[in-house]
């Protein structure tokens, strides 16, 4: 499904997007909107017809092990269903499997950054034997402590934490930039200044969709991107072997992220979106 990159050649990195009516609509109408198609309620049947239909008009690439299905967390392997995955890898063209790295819990729930990387690494073990094709991870972020709130610990945004998690699990990076800009948030840096002490030599795939403030704290929305949200994309399109844009826009009818798909909206951001990868591609060509 990744697009090839010949030897001296330069690539445009594929464009994806949520599955949603609106995408969907948008395809009727410019079929070369988006390359493929992302799907991640797999473990949910009520949108299986969806996704079939879907697939009629573009590949499919499936994110995520399912609701609340993370790697490396307490109660894992009781969540995680291996006949699931599978089933739903054939019916998508996705070449890899795709997992958050991410650590919710309740602080006093927390497990050392040793302790969860050692179950991070069996658990993805795991998954990798089950599905038998590689597992990307998803950057995460933490959160402002708020009692009764679970968070992602701060060492799970370290970079250098999640090299190291790379490292022991074998994956590559999922780089997702509205987790980059509020992990830099949190951690007082310049999005770009974060960016760089990460991998991305790691990443093929590479996650946009805009932040919002919420109560005086940066949060992952998913709402319209903005200019400093393509100025990362550019940045990481300059430095990082990308083979696909996921804009992660938009969701299945009755979602949260049904609310955010505006038509109008969706539409800015697919052409924008194609405008930065079409002039990623004649910067390496110069």
């Amino acid at each position: 499904m990744a697009a090839a990159r010949s030897p001296g050649a330069p690539t445009v990195p594929l464009l994806a997007a949520n599955y949603s009516q609106a995408l969907m609509r948008r395809l009727m109408a410019d079929g070369g909107a988006v390359d493929v198609i992302k799907v991640s309620e797999f473990d949910r049947p009520e949108f299986w017809d969806d996704y079939a239909a879907a697939r009629s008009h573009k590949p499919l690439i499936l994110h995520g092990l399912g609701h609340g299905a993370r790697p490396g967390n307490p109660g894992f392997r009781a969540v995680f269903g291996p006949a699931a995955l599978r089933a739903a890898l054939a019916a998508t063209a996705s070449a890899y499997v795709s997992a958050h790295l991410e650590h919710f819990s309740m602080e006093a729930e927390t497990l050392s950054p040793a302790a969860f990387l050692e179950a991070l690494t069996a658990d993805v073990a795991a998954v990798r034997e089950a599905a038998g094709m590689p597992v990307h991870l998803e950057n995460g972020h933490s959160y402002r402590p708020v009692r009764g709130r679970p968070r992602n610990p701060d060492f799970i945004s370290d970079p250098s934490y999640i090299a190291a998690a790379l490292a022991a699990t074998g994956s590559r990076l999922l780089l997702d930039l509205a987790h980059v800009r509020i992990a830099a948030w949190h951690r007082e840096q310049r999005p770009s200044a974060y960016l760089s002490a990460l991998p991305l030599d790691l990443v093929d795939e590479v996650h946009v969709v805009g932040t919002a403030t919420v109560d005086g704290e940066l949060r992952d929305k998913h709402v319209e991107m903005d200019e400093d949200d393509y100025a990362a994309l550019a940045f990481v399109l300059e430095r990082a072997p990308v083979n696909l844009v996921t804009l992660e826009y938009g969701g299945v009818s009755g979602s949260v992220l049904d609310a955010r798909s505006n038509p109008e909206a969706l539409a800015r951001q697919l052409g924008r979106l194609r405008q930065v990868l079409a002039g990623a591609r004649g910067a390496q060509g110069r």
